[in-house]
């Protein structure tokens, strides 16, 4: 029998030529980081932008029960037209300048006075119609300005 070595000239890997870099390593390492970041920041923006400006406008949005400190309201003789427009809109008469939970008519008076530059107060209560302990949300008001 014959010995056979794993490591003869036809077996062999060929070695690189003398004075021929070795293989460069493989570069991309930090700016693959980076960008795998700058997509998150992206991602994580557009889905506030949707969460915050686009499903409220779809699914009742101008609805002044989902009116936030700085947000606009039209004016109208009934509450159930009162609506959230934007600021610029020429329907646009008063602005939410603090928001109060779970409050009846008395304590919407007492802390709405409070607020700065409020000057009226609209209390969304599902009782309709609204009586002095009727509890909701309130919405303390201010012009527009």
């Amino acid at each position: 029998m014959t010995e056979q070595n794993p490591a003869t000239p036809e077996t062999a890997p060929p070695a690189a030529p003398y004075g021929e870099p070795a293989a460069a390593p493989q570069k991309g390492g930090a700016g693959k980081k980076i960008v795998g970041i700058i997509v998150a920041v992206v991602v994580a923006i557009l889905a506030f932008v949707v969460v915050r400006v686009v499903l409220p406008a779809v699914f009742n949005g101008s609805d002044p029960s989902n009116a936030s400190v700085g947000d606009c309201l039209t004016e109208a003789p009934d509450v159930n037209d009162v609506k959230i427009v934007d600021c610029g809109d020429a329907t646009a008469k008063q602005k939410v300048l603090g928001t109060l939970e779970n409050k009846n008519q008395a304590e919407a008076e007492e802390e709405c006075v409070k607020v700065e530059g409020a000057e009226s107060y609209l209390l969304l209560s599902k009782d309709n119609p609204i009586k002095a302990s009727s509890k909701g949300k309130v919405l303390c008001l201010g012009p527009k300005a």
